[in-house]
């Protein structure tokens, strides 16, 4: 693996704008509010956490969130 040197902000509108947001956030007085309430369809109940697996996980969400019916061409 190699390294390379980048200068940053060198122009770059999305380093610059990134770097102006970063201070601004640093700057708050009072922290913002976010909302941590799990959606119902994302509560669910059973399985132990350390036994749940990404695939175990996509499939949940799969089976919530059913596909369209498309028509067909």
């Amino acid at each position: 693996m190699t390294f390379q040197w980048v200068k940053g902000y060198d122009g770059n509108k999305g380093n610059e704008g990134s770097n102006i947001l970063a201070k601004e956030g640093a700057m708050k007085i009072k922290e913002d509010q976010i909302d941590l309430m799990i959606p119902n369809e994302f509560d669910i109940q059973g399985p132990k956490l350390n036994t749940l697996t990404q695939v175990i996980t996509y499939r949940g969400i799969k089976e919530a969130r059913k596909a369209p019916t498309r028509r067909i061409t």
